[in-house]
């Protein structure tokens, strides 16, 4: 861990170290939570103290010693993580590490897809993030799932625990828990050839003649001076439509110059960023 004191600059000297565990295995991920760090290690989660350069507790999130943490992401009082060959994801209280709720992603990838998208790399987590209060989960088969938080979520964190660590009821359904409304769950035909690589989002619009759209952004705008819409994009290697299978046409329409460098690649074997526009 490195240090920036106030008013001074970082210190790359004098880093304070945290073991968690030796060689072969490593961290995999790591996101920050109420100015802690939490860690994934193996099957477990470590919570990490980053001012105290201290491990404050940790817990197993599958007790399949032999899988791993892969991805965390972080929303409310709650984190949803995933595990290597586990096509369930899990969200966890960030405050106790107790398991709120379970999505498995199969059935919906089937529901969608059909039978040629079952298997374990159409269901295996590769990329998770938190965006426009929905859950966006990327496969290694390429697919691309976004499941809505439930109604009246507010993405801040408010939730307190009793003496004894536990929480009640009310905590339980609090607004600030990021529960998925599964009943809405969505899977996008357009998706990448390959594993999804990352989620990013920023503000903005493609598409602003939309009544829906231009009705939004211009609330919005006047109410808080916030844009109204925010482009979601996933990245990965090549494109296919999921609808109509694997393209194998396309090879130099749209992109000119572009395919100099690599002529006898595919469009379709292209890397590509998938764009979503979302209304906040």
């Amino acid at each position: 861990m490195f240090f920036c004191p106030i008013g001074r600059q970082w210190d790359l000297e004098t880093p304070r170290v945290v073991e968690l565990g030796r060689p072969p295995q490593s961290i995999r991920c790591a996101v920050t939570i109420r100015n802690k760090v939490w860690c994934g290690y193996r099957n477990r989660i470590y919570v990490v103290d980053p001012r105290m350069a201290k491990t404050e507790k940790w817990f197993e999130a599958t007790s399949h010693p032999e899988r791993q943490v892969r991805h965390m992401a972080a929303a409310g009082d709650g984190v949803w993580v995933s595990i290597r060959l586990d096509t369930t994801l899990r969200l966890f209280h960030d405050q106790t590490g107790q398991i709120l709720q379970e999505v498995p992603l199969e059935p919906y990838v089937q529901k969608m897809l059909g039978c040629s998208a079952s298997g374990v790399p159409f269901t295996q987590v590769s990329a998770l993030a938190v965006q426009c209060n929905r859950l966006w989960i990327g496969t290694a088969g390429g697919t691309i799932l976004s499941i809505p938080f439930s109604a009246g979520f507010s993405n801040h964190s408010g939730s307190s625990t009793a003496s004894d660590g536990t929480l009640n009821d009310s905590e339980l359904t609090s607004s600030t828990m990021p529960y998925c409304s599964t009943d809405y769950a969505q899977v996008c035909f357009h998706g990448h050839r390959d594993a999804v690589k990352f989620f990013v989002a920023v503000p903005g619009c493609i598409s602003p003649g939309l009544p829906e759209v231009r009705e939004t952004a211009g609330t919005l705008e006047r109410s808080s001076g916030t844009q109204g819409t925010v482009l979601v994009m996933s990245g990965g290697e090549g494109y296919i439509n999921f609808r109509i299978g694997d393209d194998t046409g396309d090879m130099d329409e749209g992109f000119g110059d572009l395919l100099l460098p690599n002529p006898r690649h595919r469009r379709a074997e292209r890397s590509h960023l998938i764009v979503w526009q979302v209304q906040t």
